[in-house]
């Protein structure tokens, strides 16, 4: 469509282009969700290819809307120009475009026009969608490097004492639960705040690859609308004061006294020995983090420490079926064996060939009359199918055009009873010099043939019986007879 475009300067041909590159993307989309996926890696696949779509109509729906908001006023001009009067000027401008057309054809005699319908095809990626093999393709979630990075962090922070008891399974009962309590902390730990920006941003990333049709900037937009109204009400004040600490020992009272350092949350007994401190390098660095802009830097850590983890709770609701899912999947491989969690991953690794094999070939097989099936009556895996050729078929028009599933079957046709009768029919021998002969003329020309050869074959006692006279010399029949009867032989 887009070589269309620049071979004409119509405004309204760009248009109407446009608009015919919408229509066909839609049904596009429409075409590829009408057949409902049957594997779940197969929907993933399907999704992205709609989602793909989806994104290209809202790109052409914008230009059209360019186009019909006409800035630059090309549109305008161009509906005045087709609306000329009749009259001289009507012709002045038919030709002028005719020329335009004609020298665009003379610069680009080669130029080759692409269909609209393979342009919009082309548009269609395969989608490149990576998952791990923990996730299944978007079936589990794999966070077992966020719980690696977990259990690192330090005991106070995440408020598990005995780790050795803390396994995977327990990780994602409470990975997304997190404590209000304890927020100062968290946000003054550079660990923890790494540990759940990749934890927020691989939520992000998985749910973006496993349900590429959910519109989850929005969800994300309301979320942090959400936050921010309530932080807003509560204010930060609310969020800081609850957790900050008061100095062992000193009472409501403490600041009142004089001989107490707010800074250093310390009293001292005699003023000699407060003035001293006043002066020392732990007061003067205690009251410089605490000066300026201290309370503000630290607000702001617990603002968007807390702004994350709020994020994370929306996430993983989101997520709620598949957090489920995949604990069911770590509670099943911690109850089999060895040898039955080998036995899964051998059929994991054949599932995965067979859904790319028969991706495009299990149709096939639903579609398939009179399929093969085995001793217990249910239909032949597909790969024995194919390894057997019956999804070949051979036509033999001598057999009334009777079709034969697989060289096997095609190969033993030729000694069967309805062959033999199709040959005695056409008054053929069914011999073997007609195997691998199925139509009508190719019998009848080999038999023409055979008899050709056969006759020139067979004994011809005129030319081929020879006699001898007396002086020993051998002549055929013919000659010996027309010799003897002119008595010119002994």
């Amino acid at each position: 469509i887009q070589s269309c475009w620049s071979m004409s300067s119509s405004l309204l041909e760009v248009t109407r282009a446009t608009h015919e590159e919408l229509e066909r993307l839609q049904r596009m989309a429409v075409e590829m969700m009408k057949h409902p996926p049957q594997t779940h890696r197969e929907n993933v696949r399907v999704s992205h290819q709609v989602a793909q779509a989806l994104s290209k109509i809202e790109d052409t729906a914008h230009r059209i809307a360019d186009i019909y908001e006409d800035k630059t006023g090309l549109r305008r001009d161009e509906a005045a120009s087709n609306t000329a009067p009749l009259g001289p000027a009507l012709y002045t401008v038919f030709y002028d475009r005719l020329r335009e057309v004609k020298e665009y054809h003379r610069r680009f005699p080669d130029l080759i026009v692409e269909r609209p319908e393979d342009y919009v095809i082309s548009l269609i990626t395969e989608p490149d969608v990576q998952f791990t093999g923990e996730e299944s393709h978007g079936r589990y979630l794999d966070l077992h490097d966020l719980f690696a990075q977990y259990i690192n962090l330090p005991k106070d922070i995440i408020g598990i004492e005995d780790l050795s008891k803390f396994d995977y399974m327990r990780y994602l009962d409470r990975f997304y639960v997190f404590d209000t309590t304890s927020i100062q902390k968290r946000s003054a730990n550079h660990a923890y705040r790494d540990y759940v920006n990749a934890l927020k941003d691989y939520l992000i990333s998985f749910y973006r690859r496993a349900q590429p049709l959910f519109d989850l900037d929005k969800a994300i937009i309301e979320c942090d609308k959400e936050f921010i109204a309530n932080w807003g009400a509560n204010g930060p004040e609310n969020n800081t004061s609850s957790n900050t600490e008061a100095a062992p020992g000193a009472s409501s009272s403490s600041s009142s006294d004089p001989l107490y350092c707010e800074h250093c949350k310390k009293k001292f007994a005699k003023d000699t020995v407060f003035k001293a401190h006043l002066t020392g390098k732990k007061h003067i660095q205690a009251a410089g983090g605490k000066s300026g802009n201290s309370d503000d830097k630290k607000s702001t850590a617990i603002k968007d420490v807390s702004f994350v983890e709020h994020r994370i709770s929306k996430l993983t609701e989101l997520l709620k079926d598949t957090i489920n899912e995949s604990k069911t999947n770590i509670e099943k491989k911690h109850a089999r064996s060895y040898k039955e969690i080998e036995q899964d991953l051998l059929a994991a690794e054949a599932e995965e060939f067979v859904e790319e094999e028969e991706e495009e070939e299990e149709p096939v097989k639903m579609r398939i009359e009179n399929y093969p099936v085995d001793w217990s009556g249910k239909p032949i895996p597909f790969w024995m199918y194919k390894l057997h050729g019956l999804n070949v078929h051979f036509t033999c028009e001598i057999c009334g055009d009777y079709s034969y599933a697989g060289r096997r079957a095609y190969e033993k046709h030729f000694q069967e009873p309805r062959h033999a009768h199709g040959m005695a029919c056409l008054g053929i021998p069914n011999t073997r010099h007609f195997h691998e002969i199925t139509t009508f003329k190719d019998a009848q020309t080999l038999w023409k043939k055979l008899q050709e050869e056969a006759k020139d074959k067979e004994f011809n006692r005129e030319n081929e019986e020879e006699f001898e006279d007396n002086d020993g010399a051998v002549f055929n029949k013919k000659t010996y007879e027309d010799l003897k009867r002119q008595g010119l032989l002994d």
